[in-house]
């Protein structure tokens, strides 16, 4: 025999209570996570007006306002249209299967329980593809970067800290020269190949 899940009515008030708070709990925490970043957003504004707006044209400020908007923008426009697509993937294979339900209960009248809530149909699992295949994207856009970032270091990179005798940081190799002597070769022995 499968045992199944409670019906509704056997849930007490003090369960419902306990599943209503933990479904607030991503919301409290999504809440808490934009106020933070509006915040420092906030807090940074002034700065941004006092000392990057009044600059003229230059590469520096430019970098600035291209990483602190272009980057907002294209991360939001990114997630948007990733969202919008995973959603409108589930509301299709969601409105397949409740098209083909009626079919699927008429088969399946011989069974002991006619129209049985347990006949879903045999696509339903593929609903939460859409948003998997979304979440996915969003981790792999976090992880790749790292991964290279973490491969492509110089053994001196992981100290960043200013070489005092120069305005070189420790992990920053300007020539080929440079990066042969701090490996203890002699720049006219080696070739690029």
């Amino acid at each position: 025999m499968v045992a199944q899940a409670p019906a509704i009515a056997s849930i007490s008030n003090e369960e419902y209570i306990r599943l209503y708070k933990g479904g607030l709990i991503p919301l409290k925490v999504c809440l808490a996570s934009l106020v933070w970043v509006l915040h420092d957003y906030l807090v940074t504004l002034e700065d941004e007006v006092r000392y990057i707006w009044p600059q003229k044209r230059s590469f520096g400020r430019f970098m600035f306002l291209w990483i602190r908007y272009y980057t907002i923008g294209l991360v939001a426009a990114f997630n948007g249209v990733l969202f919008a697509i995973s959603i409108g993937l589930f509301l299709w294979i969601m409105i397949v299967n409740a098209m083909n339900r009626g079919r699927l209960i008429a088969t399946a009248i011989h069974l002991p329980i006619p129209g049985c809530p347990a006949i879903n149909g045999g696509t339903q699992w593929a609903q939460w593809i859409p948003a998997a295949a979304f979440e996915l994207v969003l981790v792999e856009a976090l992880v790749i970067p790292l991964a290279f970032l973490v491969v492509s270091r110089d053994d001196g990179a992981h100290n960043l800290a200013p070489n005092r005798s120069s305005d070189v940081y420790p992990g920053e190799v300007r020539t080929r020269e440079e990066k042969e002597m701090r490996r203890g070769q002699n720049p006219s022995s080696s070739s690029w190949w």
